[in-house]
């Protein structure tokens, strides 16, 4: 999807707008899956964009009630926009998805 950016400028108060390509939410979906399905860490730039990927570690995360470290899958550049997806309950469950697509707005939304 071709979409416009809202940036701030400087100073604050002015915005830029600035079209960037984000890839739709299900094939992010299912890119990080086959990652995922792998069970390798993966870094690399994929529709533009940087990819990360780490696998589950049955080691739970320094000062946490978690008894493991889940997998997890991010794509894109915070603050500009990212999907991000955690296996939290286990790597056989469905990724819970977080995002930040506040400053994304499709072509549709400016005249």
């Amino acid at each position: 999807m071709i979409a416009n950016v809202r940036v701030r400028a400087s100073d604050g108060d002015d915005q830029i707008v600035v079209p960037i390509a984000v890839p739709d939410i299900d094939d992010i979906c299912k890119l990080a899956q086959v990652i995922h399905e792998r069970g390798q860490v993966y870094e690399d730039v994929i529709w533009g964009w940087p990819v990360h990927y780490v696998p589950s570690n049955p080691e739970p995360p320094i000062d946490s009630k978690m008894t493991f470290t889940p997998a997890g899958f991010f794509i894109g550049i915070w603050p500009v926009w990212y999907v991000s997806l955690m296996w939290e309950a286990g790597d056989e469950a469905e990724p819970s998805i977080d995002s930040d697509l506040d400053s994304v707005a499709t072509l549709n939304d400016f005249p």
